[in-house]
């Protein structure tokens, strides 16, 4: 595989991951899904510290000040990451669709749907799971 595909594999693999993680933070919480506009994402590249492809996904509320959804997330994680996985386990599309990766009626995530792919996640976001929380 050439550098340029491993790299757009690899950026598809984030944004997937940080998609899933915006739907089922908001699921969890209760909050619109669709425009969630009380959440966002972005990512850090990390250099000092290993981590996964040298990245960080930050999680973080719009809010000024916060409303403290960040938080709540990160107390749990574990039910978090259950939703994101069971998202992307149980859609019977292609790639991603507005039954699981793609926004509906706000086009939050509209400059990329042709990007998530649930396939690249799903199996390892399960083991991920029962690796850490069994």
């Amino acid at each position: 595989m050439n550098v340029q595909k491993r790299a757009w594999i690899k950026q598809n693999f984030w944004l997937t991951l940080a998609e899933a993680m915006l739907i089922a933070s908001a699921r969890f919480l209760d909050i619109d899904e669709g425009a969630n506009a009380e959440l966002g994402v972005t990512f850090r590249i990390e250099t000092t510290d290993p981590c996964l492809d040298n990245r960080e996904l930050i999680l973080f509320d719009t809010a000024p000040g916060g409303v403290g959804y960040s938080l709540e997330i990160a107390g749990n994680l574990k039910q978090v990451l259950s939703v994101a996985s069971k998202i992307l386990e149980d859609c019977g599309c292609g790639d991603s669709c507005y039954r699981c990766l793609r926004s509906y009626g706000s086009y939050r995530n509209q400059w990329i749907h042709a990007r998530p792919d649930r396939h690249l996640l799903s199996e390892g976001l399960a083991k991920f799971i029962n690796l850490n929380w069994s």
